[in-house]
């Protein structure tokens, strides 16, 4: 079986990779298509770096539009040239959707499956339909998916999410003071972030230290902005540290995002912020209808963990939550309650693992 996997972000070159080693475990596997590291620790070698096509917003996309038009004809033409027995997308539904749609237009017969669906449930409820016009398969992460997809008549199974197969099983030992900060894996982000981050710190009574997860190329970026900070900062790329680095945390500054779940998993109480273009967020502000960005508020649908976005993403507000965390045991405990309640819905602890049950989906449809 020889299958294409397109992946465009780190959260989906994890998913990825978790999918094909469960694919492996079930029958003999070729696998093909774009992706990171850790897919390609599984056999994936890259067409090209996948951050060429991890791009957010309208005004990071439009000057590298030729780029993505280049990138979208070099991944059909690949496909079209392996023939896979099925292309299978994760996530960057920009580009992934575009892909997909050309490659119907041309009247190919692959079959066509997509892992993370769009969230129609946020904004753009219409995307539900076009992916039942491009895609034969969904695998839904989250339990209140299925009905928008069951509604356009599009073949979906909740599986479950695969981050909560990561936990390390060790005994915690969290250091106090030591402040985890994940404030994005896009340039962009990090340029809006740090300077945030760093008058937050300033306010910040009880850190000890600051630990950073990030990309290998940008290391050496994030070292720089923080040199001068008034705390020691170390920043981590290897995934065995950034482990520990989350079993060890004491609390969390954390861009929007699936690492979220991840720091959940880990029992790490967090405030959750972003800051993004103001005309993406003019536009995004009229499309949301859901109340929380955060998947844990998403899934209990209470405000469990503190949002601060936009505006909000400022040196005081920012300081006055993180303070409260550090210091009260009690608002600690309630998010971290809220946490395991909310990994359950996941599949924590459950088996067979999201990841299983993904693979199982999709030999399923294709023996059909």
């Amino acid at each position: 079986m020889k299958l294409y996997f397109i992946a465009g972000e780190a959260s989906g070159d994890n998913l990825g990779a978790k999918l094909i080693h469960a694919l492996k475990q079930k029958t003999t596997v070729e696998v093909y298509g774009i992706g990171g590291n850790e897919m390609a620790a599984e056999g994936v070698q890259s067409l090209f770096p996948m951050s060429d096509i991890s791009l957010f917003g309208i005004t990071e996309i439009i000057p590298h539009i030729p780029t993505i038009l280049k990138r979208i004809k070099q991944t059909i033409d690949d496909i079209e040239r392996i023939q896979p027995d099925a292309v299978i997308t994760i996530d960057v539904p920009g580009f992934s959707f575009r892909v997909v749609e050309k490659l119907k237009a041309r009247g190919s017969k692959i079959p066509r499956i997509h892992y993370v669906a769009p969230t129609v449930w946020a904004y753009k409820e219409h995307r539900a339909q076009w992916v039942a016009n491009w895609y034969d398969l969904l695998l839904l992460l989250l339990p209140f998916e299925p009905p928008y997809f069951d509604k356009v008549g599009v073949k979906n199974v909740f599986v479950g999410h695969p981050l909560v197969e990561d936990k390390n099983q060790e005994a915690e030992t969290k250091k106090p003071g030591s402040l985890l900060m994940l404030p994005g894996s896009r340039r962009g982000e990090l340029k809006r972030h740090l300077p945030i981050f760093e008058e937050t710190i300033k306010r910040l009574k009880g850190i000890t230290e600051v630990v950073i997860p990030s990309l290998p190329h940008l290391k050496n970026e994030i070292l720089k902005a923080t040199k001068d900070w008034p705390v020691p900062v170390s920043v981590i790329t290897d995934k065995t540290e950034k482990q520990r680095a989350f079993q060890a945390a004491d609390i969390a500054l954390v861009k929007s995002g699936t690492v979220a779940l991840e720091l959940a998993l880990y029992n790490v109480p967090m405030v959750v912020t972003y800051k993004i273009n103001p005309l993406t967020a003019w536009m995004l502000r009229r499309m949301v209808k859901v109340k929380y960005v955060n998947l844990v508020n998403l899934l209990l649908n209470r405000s469990a963990i503190q949002e601060l976005l936009q505006e909000q993403c400022a040196p005081e507000p920012l300081a006055k939550a993180l303070n409260a965390l550090l210091h009260d045991p009690q608002a600690r405990n309630a998010q971290q309650q809220a946490m395991q309640e909310a990994l359950q819905m996941i599949g924590l602890n459950q088996s067979p693992t999201p990841s299983e049950k993904a693979a199982t989906a999709i030999l399923d449809f294709l023996k059909a």
